[in-house]
Formats: structure tokens, C-alpha cells, sequence
């Protein structure tokens, strides 16, 4: 069951460059069984390494734009522990129902 979520969410990252989490996080805690904390870890893990991926093959047709990137990569560095120390403090079904609204917001624009 592990590489088939895995291999789906492999599928999601490749036909749409993002969104991956919106899909693993769920997978993992509601099929996997895995606590919150943990499937939000492996997710995140999950999309860095395709994210690094699909940036190596945009490198080399020479696709990237740089400043976005850039500004992204460091805002997003610069918050991520404060995601992760708040992650520690938020009930599991707190973020659950948190993630949730958030995947029926991006679902309907």
C-alpha cells in the first residue's frame, strides 16, 4: 500500500509541479495510519526531493525564473520553523481540519 500512495503522489507531483502534500497528507494519516506529525514530515520530505528534481530538468532547458524562486525558497526557509514549532503545539485535529478547508479552498479556485 506504501508504493501505491507513494507512487500516486509521485504521479500528482509530476503532472502538476506542486500539490503533492495536499494529497500525501491525507493518505498517509487516513490509509497509513501515520500520526499527523509524521505524515506532514514524510510530505514534506516527498515534495523537496521532486520539487529538486523538476528544478534540475528545468536547469538544463533553461526554464527558471530566478528572482521568484529565489524569494520563494528563502520566505518559505525563513517561516518553516515556525510552521514546524507551531506544528508541536496545534492538536492533530486542529491541522486535520486546517488542511482540510485548505484543500476544498484550492479545489474550488
Amino acid at each position: 500500500m506504501t508504493y501505491l500512495i507513494g507512487s500516486i503522489i509521485g504521479l500528482i507531483l509530476g503532472l502538476t509541479g506542486a500539490g503533492g502534500s495536499v494529497f500525501a497528507v491525507p493518505l498517509l494519516v487516513f490509509v497509513l495510519d501515520l500520526p499527523v506529525q509524521e505524515a506532514i514530515a514524510i510530505s514534506l520530505g516527498a515534495v523537496a526531493i521532486s520539487a529538486f528534481l523538476g528544478f534540475l530538468l528545468k536547469l538544463k532547458s533553461n526554464d527558471v525564473v530566478w528572482l521568484p524562486g529565489i524569494v520563494f525558497a528563502v520566505v518559505g526557509s525563513a517561516f518553516a520553523p515556525v510552521g514546524n514549532l507551531a506544528n508541536r503545539y496545534v492538536p492533530p485535529e486542529a491541522i486535520l481540519i486546517s488542511f482540510s478547508l485548505l484543500v476544498i479552498v484550492v479545489a474550488f479556485r
